[in-house]
């Protein structure tokens, strides 16, 4: 289908080349719009533009940076944020040194007036490369800025329903990395598809009532950005954060970018005495804290 002249001129850029970077402009390139590629790392581009230029550009801006750099991404991107901009969140995950969720930073970063979006659900950025269709709550408290972004990738290979629950959203992204985290480690330890039955069933059973306990919606624990995206990201081959878990079991050295793990004592901490009502999420905290335990700490888990 031929794209307008509206849809044509509109620019987007992208902050952060990385997996989630280059998806995104895949789905972008699919709906016609023009984008550019940021990165802080020289390595990740070639003929890279100063950061200053390409915002000048901009007509909506993407972070998808780690959660612990995205509030240094935001303040070297404010200066030069055009009126009106649009601007997205593909973050995922707890700031480690203020223990705030990526809508807290992004919130406590931008300008007053810019109201964030975020994208949850099963967007798995090799598949998104290779042209397969994903799916995604889109997180907004404007309702403008909430029907912008769903025409903006009107064309794509991405299908977006709104909603206005931004810190759910949020929280089911750090909960379905935590618990993809047990799904890898019993695959790594070699303990079969029974196991993981067990693994799924349990985790079905907790991830809404962590959700809930961390003032989460459990609507949204049930959705795209929930276990949708869970069950996505625990069985695709392409997954950090189940290759982490695999790493666990094996106590090798991790993978960098994994957000799983850099949450769950975060989790923990918030859930205080409560995390021992839920052993799923009480032994995956345990096996980070010993990954050579990890054998005997997820049979123990599967004989109760």
């Amino acid at each position: 289908m031929a794209k307008t002249k509206e849809q044509i001129q509109l620019t987007a850029a992208i902050i952060g080349a990385g997996e989630i970077g280059r998806a995104v402009d895949t789905l972008l390139t699919q709906a016609g719009r023009k984008t550019i590629l940021w990165d802080s790392s020289p390595k990740q581009l070639e003929h890279m533009r100063p950061l200053f230029e390409v915002l000048a550009e901009a007509d909506i801006v993407f972070f998808c940076v780690p959660s612990d750099h995205l509030r240094e991404a935001i303040v070297a991107a404010q200066p030069y944020l055009n009126p009106g901009v649009l601007v997205g969140i593909l973050t995922k995950g707890y700031e480690a040194m203020t223990g705030q969720r990526v809508d807290e930073v992004a919130f406590a970063s931008l300008p007053r007036k810019i109201a964030p979006v975020l994208l949850g659900g099963p967007m798995i950025a090799e598949e998104i490369k290779r042209g397969h269709k994903s799916a995604a709550l889109l997180a907004c408290r404007d309702q403008r800025v909430s029907r912008a972004f769903l025409k903006l990738f009107q064309g794509s290979e991405l299908r977006l329903e709104p909603t206005d629950d931004i810190k759910s959203v949020a929280l089911a992204g750090i909960l379905k990395n935590v618990y993809t985290l047990p799904v890898g480690i019993v695959d790594g330890l070699g303990l079969g598809t029974n196991a993981r039955g067990i693994v799924y069933a349990r985790a079905v059973l907790e991830l809404p009532l962590v959700m809930d306990r961390l003032g989460g919606s459990r609507k949204v624990m049930a959705s795209l950005a929930g276990l949708a995206d869970f069950f996505a990201t625990s069985t695709s081959p392409d997954s950090k954060n189940h290759t982490t878990g695999v790493d666990l079991a094996k106590n090798i050295n991790l993978p960098a970018g994994a957000e799983g793990v850099s949450s769950v004592e975060t989790v923990a901490s918030k859930l205080g005495r409560a995390t021992k009502n839920f052993p799923l999420l009480k032994t995956v905290v345990e096996i980070v804290a010993e990954p050579e335990s990890a054998r005997n700490l997820m049979l123990e888990l599967l004989s109760k």
